[in-house]
């Protein structure tokens, strides 16, 4: 690690955390009121130490703020939002920060419009991006085109207004304010389902556990319950 690298106590929102699985390197990045930062592991001193501070107006609520590992690239891309792609195969359009650039650090060209409702990004593997935009799950690359030839539905739209989605074992649950369905990773067809509008839920995640808490629609201030799902 170069002498330039410093420890980092710095106050921060959202801590997204990744992994280059090609150099073993472990990430975490942090949005502040107008930058970026991205802090990584060091072993020898048993803590996560800044090495890039990207000032850049970030936009308030940041619709979404993930980090995309490349293949070949040594820090992440931080992905800021994400919208519809220009073309049916190319459905999404990544706003990512280059954190790699030393020039052209911010990718987006400034004709991408926000798509309305909740968006979300999970990249699965160095190839596989899962997206939740426009009322619709899509499997993508890091390019933003449809995975057609690995996947039989790439692209799955939904009948609700799905705030959030997960991954577990190669299925995809997905909540809305009352109710919550999972279906196989890449596949349209629906294997669980709960609807009660008795009940608000709401998708809590974690690497390896997927939680539901629930509520009385009438008290939503009141005591809720939590299910693991599996």
């Amino acid at each position: 690690m170069g002498s330039n690298r410093r420890g980092c106590s710095l106050t921060l929102r959202p801590l997204p955390a990744a992994r280059n699985t090609q150099t073993g390197c472990h990430y975490l990045c942090g949005a502040l009121e107008a930058g970026v930062v991205l802090l990584q592991w060091y072993e020898p001193m048993q803590k996560f130490m800044l090495v890039k501070h990207f000032d850049f107006p970030l936009p308030s609520p940041l619709p979404v703020f993930e980090m995309l590992v490349s293949p070949g690239e040594e820090y992440p891309l931080v992905c800021i939002g994400v919208s519809k792609g220009p073309a049916p195969v190319q459905a999404v359009h990544f706003q990512t920060i280059n954190l790699n650039s030393l020039t052209s650090w911010f990718t987006d060209s400034g004709t991408a419009v926000s798509c309305p409702g909740p968006t979300q990004v999970i990249q699965l593997d160095g190839e596989t991006v899962l997206v939740l935009i426009d009322r619709s799950l899509k499997l993508v690359n890091l390019q933003g085109l449809l995975l057609r030839r690995h996947f039989p539905a790439p692209t799955v739209p939904f009948d609700m207004a799905v705030e959030s989605v997960a991954l577990v074992q190669n299925c995809v649950p997905a909540s809305w304010r009352h109710g919550v369905q999972v279906r196989p990773l890449g596949s349209a067809q629906v294997v669980e389902e709960l609807r009660d509008t008795h009940w608000t839920f709401r998708l809590l995640r974690s690497p390896s556990t997927v939680i539901i808490e629930t509520r009385p629609t009438e008290e939503p201030s009141g005591a809720s319950n939590l299910y693991v799902l599996e």
